[in-house]
């Protein structure tokens, strides 16, 4: 992949033109930038092999944050996967436990012999007797 190209003018100045379309200059021995690149630092340059090293410096820079946002973006390509199917799970178990409520755990018969002992008249009236009948019969209902 081509990053860019290097030119010297006759008046001894660097242009670098990067594969964006951004540039920057370099005047004398001082480096400037043109709009569209960020500047961090002036450097005082001493010649074309200066300017060669910290290109190449920076392009290996590039290289490797492009490689560390592969790396990124592959781990959020992993954890979105995990999360889905962490949501297709978790809809499942909603889907057996709603199904495990609606179905009775007592078949009818078991509800009549727990009605059978449990009833208020065979059990002095007792209010937890009481209780555990209406339910039952409220679930026999359903």
């Amino acid at each position: 992949m081509r990053w860019g190209n290097l030119d010297m003018s006759s008046s001894g100045r660097f242009t670098v033109t990067f594969a964006n379309g951004s540039n920057v200059r370099l005047g004398g021995h001082t480096a400037t930038t043109q709009p569209g690149i960020q500047e961090q630092e002036q450097k005082k340059y001493h010649g074309p092999e200066d300017l060669k090293k910290d290109l190449k410096s920076a392009l290996e820079e590039i290289k490797k944050l492009k490689t560390d946002l592969r790396i990124s973006t592959n781990k959020i390509d992993n954890l979105q996967i995990s999360l889905g199917e962490e949501k297709r799970q978790n809809s499942l178990l909603r889907q057996q436990l709603n199904s495990a409520v609606k179905t009775n755990i007592f078949t009818e018969k078991e509800l009549k012999v727990i009605l059978s002992k449990v009833h208020p008249d065979k059990n002095n009236n007792s209010e937890v007797c009481n209780e555990i009948t209406k339910k039952i019969i409220r679930e026999r209902k359903k």
